[in-house]
């Protein structure tokens, strides 16, 4: 078993035979020396490339390069001594076979060296043996020609696009050669690498040239530039630096005034009087201040490179530090406060209706506020003694007991602080078998952190019926269980929710409701209708005139 070896060329590897390995190498160092050492590596690496296509190309499923690959290349490239003869063979004897082979070889690239845009006509014409001007009058004339029909000139420059995607470039010698169909020998590579050498000397030359002429306007051009961006940048970064130093003068709105330091909006009202509030308003200033500082001094030098600024790093570094310093306070005080209010707190307190009514209507008591309590977020008003905090849409559950006689309203208010006292006041009215849900409660001000909340549970008989006020705010609930609880009761039970934003009736079996935010549609039983159906749904209904009547007036004016 002959003995492999793993070799590289032009970047592919490749396993080969000793024996031919021996041979390959042989034959490489005989071209190269064979060369001028200017040119070497050049022309060495296009006919490796040239090498590696034809062991492709004859290895097929094979994994090991043999004597015959090698031979092969050696025959198709050419051995040094060989090539004056191979090219007075090319010229004379061999010219017609060559050129089919030139035609049966030739392959379409873009022609870098003699492109306008991107090299496709060149390239084309290089295929197709013509004239390069020549290929570039038919686009010219196609797209002449073209002009009258719609959308044909963008035509032509998308195939044009299309095939400057698609269509490589040619950068090597066996590139070029493949392009006009000439023969992939020591000579031809040998020659096209040159050729591709001198190009580049000379297009960097050229470069070279332009630049020098050029080289004065550029820099002059180039520092004008340069100038006008770095006083835009300067420029944009003070202003920015101004606005960070303004906003940390006055972060939050602070303001000093006799009594202190006074805060606008929710900030003051949360954090007003207490710890937080210095060690907040210090670390919101220090972390406008650092920024500010920073754009200003960039600011500085850009307008003015050459200024030296003194003790930048340790006038940042010290703010740096004593913003964490602030920031560790700020953060220990508000875990500090946020202890006092650990766990929540629930009371409860029964308010009996008496009434002998076999209906209840509920409805919103407006609570009058002092003009000088301040509004914050429209929704709470203080007077840094007492908090009048809006329950916009209270929420009531209707719960129905057979053993209850007389109804009664659960008030339930829940706060935070598990051990601490629940001083909410919620002001309910109740008159004969109306009952006045306040839209605002209220608390001490030392409990603005503890929010309260207040939920109504609203106990009543059975066949009691409910209802809204008109214009009123509340929100009447009445859950499944009691429902379906109902809906097993005698045809002469019956319950009824009524309020601005929901309607709902349960009867013998029957139930009835319908939501504003549904303004279009009516259930009954399960199904929906719209208002007429609906109407003319529960007249069929088995249900008392009294309900129909009260049903239908609700639905009317629902909206």
């Amino acid at each position: 078993m002959n003995k492999t070896l793993s070799i590289g060329l032009a970047g592919f590897s490749f396993m080969i035979e000793e024996h031919a390995y021996i041979k390959l190498s042989d034959y490489l160092k005989a071209l190269r020396n064979s060369l001028d050492a200017e040119e070497a590596d050049e022309i060495m690496y296009d006919i490796e490339i040239r090498i590696v296509e034809i062991f492709k190309e004859s290895l097929g499923r094979r994994e090991v390069v043999n004597d015959a690959d090698v031979e092969k290349v050696i025959a198709q490239i050419g051995r040094p001594e060989q090539i004056e003869e191979q090219e007075e063979d090319y010229h004379n004897t061999q010219k017609t076979t060559q050129q089919r082979t030139k035609v049966s070889e030739r392959q379409l690239f873009r022609d870098p060296e003699r492109k306008k845009i991107a090299g496709v006509c060149a390239g084309m014409a290089a295929y197709f043996g013509m004239d390069m001007t020549a290929m570039r009058l038919i686009w010219l004339a196609l797209f002449l020609i073209l002009i009258p029909l719609p959308g044909s000139p963008m035509l032509m420059v998308l195939v044009y696009v299309v095939f400057w995607i698609i269509l490589p470039k040619a950068t090597t010698a066996a590139d070029f050669l493949k392009m006009r169909g000439e023969p992939l020998n020591f000579d031809n590579l040998k020659n096209e690498s040159s050729k591709i050498v001198k190009f580049a000397n000379d297009s960097t030359q050229r470069i070279n040239e332009v630049y020098q002429d050029t080289r004065p306007v550029i820099n002059e051009a180039g520092n004008s530039i340069l100038n006008a961006l770095r006083y835009v940048i300067g420029g944009f970064l003070g202003l920015l630096g101004l606005v960070f130093l303004a906003g940390a003068f006055m972060v939050f709105g602070v303001s000093v005034t006799g009594t202190g330091l006074t805060l606008p909006g929710f900030v003051g009202f949360y954090i007003d009087d207490t710890n937080i509030k210095f060690a907040g308003l210090a670390l919101a200033f220090v972390t406008m201040l650092i920024p500010a500082l920073i754009f200003i001094f960039l600011s500085i030098k850009l307008f003015s490179p050459k200024t030296r600024l003194k003790y930048v790093g340790y006038i940042i570094g010290a703010l740096c530090f004593v913003w964490l310093v602030l920031l560790g306070i700020t953060g220990f005080s508000a875990v500090n406060y946020q202890n006092d209010f650990r766990g929540s707190n629930e009371e409860t307190d029964n308010i009996a209706i008496n009434t002998t009514s076999d209906s209840l209507w509920v409805g919103t008591n407006k609570v009058n506020i002092p003009p000088q309590f301040k509004s914050y977020w429209n929704s709470v008003y203080s007077d840094n003694k007492t908090v009048f905090e809006e329950d916009g849409y209270p929420y009531i559950e209707i719960v129905r007991k057979d053993t209850v006689k007389t109804p009664y309203l659960v008030v339930k208010k829940r706060a935070s602080g598990y051990n601490l006292p629940l001083r909410a006041n919620i002001p309910v009215e109740v008159e004969g078998n109306k009952i006045f849900i306040p839209n605002y409660f209220s608390y001490p001000y030392q409990d603005r952190m503890r929010n309260y909340n207040v939920d109504y549970e609203l106990v009543v008989p059975r066949t009691m019926k409910v209802l809204g006020m008109e214009n009123s705010k509340v929100n009447l609930s009445e859950d499944d269980e009691n429902r379906d609880n109902q809906s097993n009761n005698s045809h002469s039970s019956n319950s009824k929710v009524f309020n601005q934003a929901s309607f709902s009736f349960s009867s013998g079996g029957n139930h009835i409701s319908f939501n504003t935010a549904d303004s279009d549609s009516i259930t009954v039983n399960g199904k929906k209708y719209d208002e007429k159906e609906a109407e003319k749904v529960i007249e069929g209904l088995n249900l008392d005139g009294d309900d129909i009547s009260d049903i239908i007036i609700s639905i009317k004016n629902r909206k």
